[in-house]
């Protein structure tokens, strides 16, 4: 019986300790309980539906194709200028070209410029707050 009286003796260490324990084992043994009262952990089911993991699946599907596309656009957009350039240069006008160019340029500019200046700096330059919005 002394030793349980030690055991709560004013220390704020060991009371502390003592009380994290218990509220650790009390919502331990809570947790528990929840979960096993579950249906789905009675049955031994998972309770993700067909349907349910169909769309994940899709989902992921969609992100990974978006990701490849976006590693693969460059060069995919190199070979089809490599392919369309002798054309544009016996067939195109000067203001195509101009388009083409000023189009590309501009875009460049752009990203150069998100990429350079710190988010910070950016939305505080007058006229480049839609680059935020593009990020």
């Amino acid at each position: 019986m002394r030793r349980l009286r030690e055991l709560w003796g004013y220390d704020a260490v060991r009371q502390s300790t003592l009380a994290f324990g218990v509220g650790f084992l009390v919502i331990g043994v809570a947790m528990a309980v929840i979960i096993a009262s579950t249906p789905a952990f009675r049955a031994g089911v998972s309770s993700v539906t067909d349907e349910q993991a169909e769309l994940s699946g899709k989902s992921r599907g969609q992100y990974l194709a978006e990701q490849r596309a976006k590693r693969d656009a460059r060069l995919v957009a190199d070979d089809l200028a490599a392919q369309d350039l002798p054309r544009l240069l016996s067939e195109g006008t000067r203001e195509e070209g101009y388009e083409l160019a000023y189009g590309s340029a501009w875009n460049d500019a752009v990203q150069q410029l998100a990429r350079r200046l710190p988010r910070q700096l950016l939305e505080r330059e007058p006229g480049t707050q839609w680059i935020e919005l593009l990020r």
